[in-house]
């Protein structure tokens, strides 16, 4: 099977397996209580193996650090990162907070040839993934709707699930992701976490090395298409998107 089909579309893939939901969940909470996620990248990771268990290439990435050496402690984590036996360029815990989202972005900053997996921990069912059906010149829309970005008495955006098809109407497609499976999709591609609910949400993300072993690897196991859900066209379903002021973040 080409590569190439792997990276077509907004497309969500999924493995068939199911990890323990709750040994990953107590692992999740145990890297927290030794090394906070404020700490990490951007103020929402945990770099969870230490420096020389990455491939060297990655180890002074940004998102890497600082490294809290946890994985020893965290058996279910550790087995994650020993079952994908390609080299590792990061392996992070990423904690989004409730009624927040990132910006509309691309991973390009991730590294040539690194193919990036997630794992949901933690979620609701108003945490969305978001991808892009569009190119990112067709979401670029921020000063032609101005008002759509502008900010509250307290110099915040919200944003809601009314405003975002308002918006971008059906450029971007919304899935739903459950707990304990583990999801790839082409994150070159414009994309961003809507977490809506009243709780963090926290995922597993792998970064690995492509090689022959991740190749065979995908084939066999990224069997399973998600279907896009709907968007709800709630205005009830809100969320504080501040980095919208930044507009798209291509890297």
């Amino acid at each position: 099977m080409a590569l190439g089909h792997f990276f077509s579309g907004a497309r969500v893939l999924r493995s068939p397996r199911r990890y323990d939901l709750a040994r990953l969940a107590a692992d999740a909470e145990r890297a927290a209580a030794g090394q906070a996620f404020d700490h990490g990248a951007y103020g929402h990771s945990i770099s969870l193996p230490a420096a020389e268990q990455l491939d060297e290439r990655f180890r002074d990435h940004h998102n890497n650090h600082p490294f809290a050496d946890c994985l020893g402690a965290c058996p279910s984590l550790r087995e994650v990162f020993e079952d994908l036996a390609s080299p590792k360029a990061s392996f992070r815990l990423l904690r989004r907070g409730p009624h927040s989202a990132y910006g509309l972005h691309d991973d390009k900053d991730k590294g040539v040839d690194v193919i990036r997996l997630q794992i949901p921990i933690v979620t609701n069912d108003r945490s969305f993934l978001v991808v892009s059906r569009a190119e990112a010149a067709e979401l670029d829309v921020f000063a032609e709707k101005p008002d759509a970005f502008t900010p509250d008495g307290h110099g915040d955006v919200w944003f809601d699930m009314d405003k975002l098809a308002a918006v971008w109407g059906d450029r971007l497609a919304l899935f739903r992701l459950e707990p304990g499976r583990l999801y790839f999709f082409d994150t070159d591609r414009v994309h961003t976490l809507i977490n809506a609910g009243d709780a963090p949400r926290v995922t597993l993300a792998v970064d690995l090395v492509l090689d022959d072993w991740l190749r065979s690897w995908m084939e066999r196991e990224l069997i399973e298409e998600v279907p896009a859900s709907p968007n709800p066209r709630s205005a009830a379903i809100r969320w504080q998107w501040n980095a919208l002021r930044h507009g798209l973040i291509l890297n």
